[in-house]
């Protein structure tokens, strides 16, 4: 359209031009500059405007109107992908199942059921005289007791003098996890070794250059033939994950750790090709994804065996120091929570699971999930007992209103479920999976559950080994 104009445009000038040269030379006029830019400028730019301003103005509405109409159509295809999409791309709902094989946990409630029993109790943060807010005065907090005399009675203690009190108490609250669960672990152990001497040569060398650790009652007798290995599942190796809070990715010291649970797992005569050790660092936003993501890659290995730790404290005069600088009613916490888990296609040697664990993934509609599974015949949802752990603040609208909402379909009434935020203070980097392994301690024989609003579509269930669920 330019080069249009642009010759409409030379060619008005080249008529105007000699028609006005031709002019002044009849009357011998003798023009100055202004009149040489009146008719030799001005003159044809008026007269090309004047003739082609009907086409600009019919093109400029044209191309008007097709921008609007592309604009429409993008408009009306960006709304039908939008319904589509949902359908579309919608996952299917899929289970990732899990056998537990033991668990424990220990709260300022207590121990495994008697947290819950106190959670249904609603019980309340005890004043703490060893921690004061920034008037010196104490603040409410839920102190673990038993582990201070623990610690005072601890001849070692000392030699972890320079740690900071928080890293002191958490290391005695891992060390009592492990423990807690010898009695599986040396069941694991036995089956790891008699894996390595029945598949891996190179492994089995490892053991026979100690051969106390195939048996302890060993004795060099160079005419006894050794007993035949029996075969066994085969067994790779035992993953410990060791769960932190975020804030302590650059104070906790890894070494010590590892040092401290390799040689608790030692002791059980495992060789240290057969122990991997992770820490793990979360903070509040993502604990919950990370740990969905921790269990599904735990239930991928068909061939490993897993311990997971969790842990935190907030129990020290420095992290108080710190907190009550932004809030004069800070109150802080300390929890642990351990389980050993495996992938349900792994079966260890005299060692059955005492509970499944289930994630049920990309199910919207629970109550179709529970009566697909014919779930809702059970007696537990005619009964007035809690089973429902809850790990989001009720105290907020928009919350409850969205939990309302996800079972409402369903026969899970308000009493069924159980808010745990409240008693984890503000310590809350691991608050949901501290609540969600809370759900381990529920009572036998019912199908207990946690739900959380960050992950609307995502339902966990613990149930009894002997129900029959399905897999996928």
């Amino acid at each position: 359209m330019i080069k249009w104009i642009m010759g409409t445009f030379v060619s008005i000038f080249i008529l105007v031009s000699t028609a006005i040269i031709f002019y002044w030379r009849d009357i011998q006029h003798d023009p100055d500059t202004a009149d040489m830019l009146a008719f030799f400028v001005f003159l044809p730019l008026a007269i090309t405007l004047l003739l082609t301003s009907p086409f600009i103005i019919y093109s400029a509405v044209q191309r008007y109107k097709k921008r609007q109409e592309e604009q429409k159509q993008q408009q009306e295809q960006a709304a039908v992908a939008q319904q589509q999409t949902p359908e579309e791309k919608a996952e299917p709902v899929r289970t990732v199942a899990l056998n537990l094989y033991s668990g424990y946990s220990q709260h300022a409630f207590g121990e495994n059921e008697q947290i819950v029993e106190e959670l249904k109790n609603f019980t309340s943060p005890e004043l703490d005289h060893q921690l004061l807010n920034a008037y010196g005065l104490p603040i409410l907090s839920y102190r673990i007791k038993d582990l201070d005399d623990e610690i005072e009675l601890d001849d070692d203690a000392d030699e972890y003098s320079i740690d900071s009190q928080r890293s002191l108490r958490m290391r005695r609250l891992v060390q009592q996890q492990l423990v807690q669960h010898s009695d599986v672990l040396m069941q694991i152990a036995e089956h790891l070794k008699q894996s390595a001497l029945f598949y891996d040569s190179e492994l089995a060398y490892q053991y026979r250059m100690h051969p106390g650790w195939i048996d302890p009652n060993h004795q060099e007798d160079e005419s006894l033939e050794p007993e035949p290995v029996q075969p066994v599942m085969r067994l790779n190796r035992i993953n410990i994950h060791v769960v932190l809070a975020e804030d302590l990715l650059h104070l906790w010291n890894e070494m010590d750790s590892q040092q401290m649970i390799m040689e608790f797992i030692q002791d059980f005569q495992v060789i240290p090709e057969q122990i991997h050790i992770e820490h793990h660092y979360w903070g509040s936003k993502n604990a919950y994804q990370d740990w969905f993501e921790l269990l599904e890659q735990t239930a991928a290995q068909t061939e490993d065996v897993s311990l997971i730790v969790l842990v935190d404290s907030e129990i020290d005069q420095d992290v108080i120091d710190e907190k009550t600088w932004l809030t004069d009613h800070y109150l802080p916490a300390e929890f642990v929570s351990s389980c050993i888990v495996a992938s349900t296609a792994v079966q260890i040697n005299q060692l059955e699971p005492f509970k499944m664990l289930q994630l049920v993934l990309n199910e919207k509609n629970i109550a179709h999930y529970l009566q697909q599974h014919q779930m809702t015949e059970l007696a537990q949802f005619d009964q007035e007992q809690p089973f429902v752990l809850m790990p989001d603040d009720p105290t907020q609208i928009k919350v409850v209103k969205q939990i309302e909402q996800s079972f409402a379909e369903s026969q899970i009434e308000t009493h069924h479920f159980l808010y745990t935020k409240q008693s984890i203070g503000h310590t809350q980097h691991l608050s949901k999976v501290f609540s969600f392994m809370l759900g381990m301690h529920l009572p036998e024989g019912i199908i207990s559950m946690i739900y959380s609003t960050e992950h609307p579509a995502t339902h966990v269930l613990f149930m009894p080994v002997s129900h029959e669920t399905p897999q996928g």
